[in-house]
């Protein structure tokens, strides 16, 4: 019922949105097309190195939080090798080096402690548990839940 609900929310919604984008919301801000999108985090310094006016919020409601994580699969041929480049990505250095170039928040304090301090504090990167404790992480819902979302989106997406 909360889908069926989201989705005629939507569809009165559609004439007020230019556009649902994925990957190209931060393009899209970047190129004035849109004044509001959603966007993940980690592009926002790299989107305010490009455009300083563009500013980012995490709705009071929360949002979304998502993990990136390197695993080994359990059927790999080069084991070894894996956990090798798992502890090369850890190392301090390496880590910052990889935020520096991605921009995304790290977990790994070493890293962090080389940031300069208005990033390391910057609370738009880094969420206080405050704004993560009404955030969530997606879960798999299984065929029956992939299937259900995409009854309703495809019923979005017909709507005019």
């Amino acid at each position: 019922s909360d889908l069926k609900q989201a989705v005629r929310y939507l569809i009165r919604q559609k004439p007020l949105v230019y556009k649902y984008a994925n990957d190209s919301a931060r393009d899209l801000l970047l190129g004035g097309s849109a004044d509001i999108g959603v966007v993940w985090n980690g592009e926002m310094l790299y989107s305010q190195k490009l455009n300083p006016a563009l500013d980012f919020v995490i709705p009071k409601e929360g949002t979304e939080v998502f993990i990136d994580a390197w695993v080994i699969p359990k059927n790999a041929f080069h084991v070894s090798n894996a956990e090798k480049w798992i502890n090369f990505m850890c190392r301090p250095d390496i880590a910052y080096k990889n935020f520096k170039y991605l921009t995304y928040a790290t977990p790994n304090e070493g890293a962090r402690k080389k940031m300069p301090k208005k990033i390391r504090e910057n609370q738009k990167l880094f969420p206080p548990d405050s704004a993560l404790k009404k955030s969530e992480v997606l879960r798999d819902l299984g065929p029956d839940g992939d299937d259900l979302y995409s009854m309703y989106w495809k019923t979005y997406k017909s709507e005019n």
